[in-house]
């Protein structure tokens, strides 16, 4: 790692020049085919090492170096490959049942990165480059695993990272790991507890079927102990999508016992013992449940619901990603855009599920196949897997070797569970799991089609006669067209690669005490323009300027982070507050409307009522836009209404599960403030606005009524806002209708909500309008609630005396009120 560090702090022409005369170095000792086999097995046995087990604290990404080793080396080795173009014998692609669905579903990928939308090109360029990588370590595993201690050393090697990392991960529960963050970790190497238990959920089941099929009893007891290592850290992570697969896994091997498996050769002539034997793992089973603790026990239960937690969180994704699919159902919305074309289609008040305003992948990979490259690259994926379980299958039915069937189905079974976690989840989308999908796959392949016996090594003589076979013409096109052009190819991912990891090594080197702010400006800067495609780095940068209080620099900022992702829809409110700054400091009215539109933007983005009320705010404080502000006001009213059922729903489940677990009073109102305070507010504030709105705009007369009545039911406790609106009705422009009007509205409210004063200036202002004017039984009704209101209880008894004699059988229902006054 020191000289990983010393060359990024060289320019990047030193890491070219070197990784370019690397690879001149490689391709001359790799002249002889043989030589070539040797390197490629040797590089497919190093990148399983280095992508399942490397990670470095040196980088913002702790993780990226598992995608540089990834690319790096399968494409270094393809070009290596490729330089024997001229040798049909070595450049050749092995065939296999799954060439065909690999190639459409390749290309396909392609296409759907030129499907893309034009301002995300960099993320379809670099999915189809790690498309590109996946592929080309297949058929690398495939070509040149070509023998069966090969393919045995590979195998190998790759279940010997079950006990690595479940070690290490063990050790990391007791605090004992190489890196200290700060927090207990379950996750080993893979940065995520969620990828570590997809790695677990390909590899695991392998270990397992090589110790059931072993040959001998030493060799079934270390694969059953590294499988026993493997299960244990999927049981202890708690990962519901691996459990999930897991018990695909185990449903699936009991088939296979039944179908091809040792158990059905046992059971021949002991059916009862067999029963008895399925009996008593029922009754394990059931006492596993019995015994489970409470929280594991809920975290089973909520595999199966789709009401609270992640589950709902994912539905909504799903939801979001639906639309996308339903925008472009052919090719979707382009191969590696999800993460940023997702906002434009997420669904409303996603925040009020727990839904991060930076969701970028849909959490499911049937799901973001269809919304990223839309019904055709879906069905090349399911075509991809139909073909390999088909062609593992056929193969188990005519597999003689006892071993070799266990290792195939270890392999097939463990994908078909780890496809279900990841139908769940979002795992293929990172190295590991990437790797473990077609490194599983490829293994699988190589066992299916057979190997190739063993060659000796190959004497000089022979070596020269095979390079003698290749036509002069071949030599010209290997040395003159293939070898500049792959030393190009490979200078140029040089670049590149370490133009991404200095970006992200000056990030981390100017996060502040590894969080995720900037400590050092210039630092960022210069890390941005090392990678300029890094939403989180723009981001940090942007929230650098804000915190120095350089609003015109944030904002450039901001926007150079919405260019990149426009899921951060958080920054259009960090840039409406900055030109609200702008406009306090300057008085330029040009920076008060662009605030009004980054507000705009925020709630066309999130539509929310927080979005939703700061656009009210600025249009009626700043802007005195009432007919925008209501505009944005009536929103908040359709999403509390909206809301309504689904938020009672969960204040009332939280109520249920924590009665008498906590006090009455503090676990109501912690439901209260976190389900229902925010609807409410939302509804009080619409009727306050609105009433105020028809108040000045001079609304018709019923739309004033009406906006009084609820006003006053959803806001009583305002005096401010409900002495005016009282007000307005003791104004009488229609007496009989505006009386009953009040004396509904004063007989609702609360005593604390109408005290003395406020009932003393609405009887002077019914007192002052119907003067010479109306002489009504509802006048005096209406006088002696609020008499009656205020303790004067003679006063209340003569103005209710006086309804009773003015009134006749008109008014006999109203009167009939009087006697709740006696």
């Amino acid at each position: 790692m020191e000289l990983l560090e010393y060359l990024l702090n060289q320019p990047p022409s030193v890491s070219v020049i070197l990784g370019t005369a690397l690879f001149a170095g490689l391709f001359f000792l790799t002249r002889a085919a043989s030589s070539l086999s040797r390197l490629v097995f040797a590089s497919i046995l190093i990148e399983i090492a280095v992508v399942t087990l490397h990670y470095s604290s040196l980088f913002m990404d702790i993780l990226i170096i598992k995608d540089v080793v990834f690319q790096a080396v399968n494409f270094a080795m393809f070009l290596l490959w490729l330089a024997h173009f001229a040798d049909r014998s070595t450049f050749r692609v092995t065939p296999t049942p799954l060439n065909g669905a690999v190639f459409v579903f390749f290309w396909l990928g392609i296409l759907g990165a030129f499907a893309a939308p034009r301002p995300f090109w960099y993320y379809a360029a670099e999915w189809a480059v790690r498309f590109a990588a996946a592929v080309l370590f297949f058929y690398l595993i495939v070509t040149f695993l070509d023998t069966r201690r090969r393919w045995d050393i590979a195998l190998h090697t790759y279940v010997a990272m079950v006990p690595i990392t479940s070690i290490y991960a063990i050790l990391q529960m007791q605090g004992l790991g190489a890196e200290r963050w700060g927090q207990v970790l379950k996750d080993a190497t893979f940065g995520n507890k969620d990828f570590f238990a997809s790695f677990l959920t390909y590899t695991t089941p392998v270990a397992l079927c090589l110790g059931v099929g072993a040959r001998r009893a030493a060799g079934a007891a270390g694969y059953g102990l590294m499988a026993l290592l493997g299960l244990y850290n999927i049981w202890v992570g708690e990962t519901r999508g691996a459990w999930l697969g897991m018990m695909v896994f185990f449903v699936l091997l009991a088939w296979f016992e039944c179908r091809f498996g040792r158990l059905r050769e046992w059971v021949a002539g002991r059916r009862k013992l067999l029963v008895g034997v399925g009996l008593a793992a029922l009754l394990a089973v059931f006492l596993s449940l019995a015994v489970m603790s409470a929280h594991r026990r809920a975290t089973l239960q909520s595999i199966f619901q789709v009401r609270e937690g992640t589950n709902i969180i994912r539905v909504y994704m799903w939801w979001g990603a639906a639309r996308m699919l339903w925008d472009n159902p052919w090719f979707g919305q382009g191969l590696g855009t999800s993460y940023v074309t997702f906002p434009f289609f997420r669904p409303d008040r996603y925040r009020r599920v727990g839904m991060a305003p930076s969701t970028d992948y849909v959490h499911s990979e049937p799901m973001q196949f269809l919304c990223e490259q839309g019904i055709l690259g879906f069905s090349g994926w399911m075509a991809l897997l139909v073909v390999f379980l088909t062609m593992a299958y056929r193969r188990l039915q005519r597999m003689e070797d006892v071993a070799d069937r266990y290792a195939l189905f270890g392999l097939a079974g463990g994908f078909a569970g780890a496809v279900i976690h990841d139908s769940l989840n979002v795992n293929l989308r990172y190295t590991t799991s990437m790797l473990a999908f077609w490194g599983s796959m490829g293994l699988a392949a190589r066992l299916v089609i057979g190997f190739e016996p063993e060659i000796r090594k190959q004497t000089m003589q022979e070596i020269r006669r095979r390079a003698e076979a290749v036509t002069a013409a071949g030599h010209a096109l290997r040395h003159f067209v293939i070898v500049p052009a792959a030393l190009a190819a490979f200078a140029f991912m040089v670049y590149c690669q370490f133009r991404v990891l200095q970006g992200n090594w000056l990030f981390k080197k100017a996060m502040l005490g590894g969080n995720r702010a900037i400590a050092s400006i210039p630092l960022g800067t210069k890390a941005l323009q090392s990678n300029p495609y890094c939403p989180p780095g723009a981001y940090a940068l942007a929230n650098a300027y804000n915190s120095a209080q350089d609003s015109a620099a944030a904002i450039v900022a901001y926007r150079t982070t919405m260019r990149l992702a426009p899921n951060y829809s958080h920054v259009h409110h960090n840039n409406a507050v900055n030109f609200m700054n702008l406009h306090l400091a300057t008085n330029q009215m040009k920076y008060l409307y662009e605030a009004g539109l980054e507000y705009e933007a925020t709630a066309a983005m999130n539509n929310d009522l927080e979005p939703r009320t700061n656009a009210v705010r600025l249009y009626r404080v700043f802007m005195r836009n009432d007919a925008r502000a209501l505009h944005h006001n009536q929103f908040k009213y359709w999403l509390s209404l909206e809301d309504a059922h689904f938020s009672h729903s969960l204040f009332w489940r939280g109520w249920s599960w924590g009665y008498g677990k906590y006090p009455d009073l503090i676990h109501y109102q912690y439901l209260f403030a976190a389900y229902l305070q925010s609807g409410e507010t939302a509804l009080q504030d619409y009727w306050i606005h609105r009433a105020e709105f028809v108040q000045k705009n001079g609304r018709p007369v019923e739309d004033v009524r009406y906006t009084i009545k609820m006003a006053a039911g959803f806001m009583p406790q305002r005096l401010d806002i409900l002495q005016p609106i009282l007000g307005g009705l003791a104004g009488m422009a229609e007496p009989e209708t505006d009386l009953l009007y009040l004396i509904r509205i004063l007989e609702s409210l609360r005593p604390e909500h109408l005290p003395p004063s406020l009932c003393q200036g609405i009887g002077d202002k019914l007192a002052q309008a119907s003067k010479n004017r109306v002489d009504s039984p509802l006048l005096d009704y209406a006088m002696g609630v609020l008499a009656h209101r205020m303790g004067a209880r003679d006063a209340s008894a003569m103005f209710f005396t006086l309804a009773r004699e003015k009134a006749g059988d008109r008014y006999g229902r109203i009167m009939r009120g009087i006697g709740k006054y006696d």
